[in-house]
């Protein structure tokens, strides 16, 4: 396995451990989009939600990208 095939193995051993440890907030979200079961480019209960657990997860999140209210 030469380096480059070494880095690739091990950053995606790291993005599964990170995975891992956040699986049940993953669950939640997703349990939350199917939920609010909102129409394309009327999603706005889902990413409110959404954009709540990423700062709440320490992400620093920009809406409304180019004028569009959900980006």
């Amino acid at each position: 396995m030469n380096s480059t095939e070494k880095r690739i193995e091990r950053v995606k051993r790291e993005a599964f451990s990170i995975l891992d440890r956040n699986k049940n907030e993953i669950a939640k979200i997703g349990d939350a989009v199917f939920y609010f079961a909102e129409l394309g480019m009327q999603e706005f209960k889902t990413s409110e939600y959404t954009v709540e657990a990423l700062r709440q997860a320490g992400f620093k999140v920009e809406t409304g990208i180019s004028g569009i209210p959900l980006a």
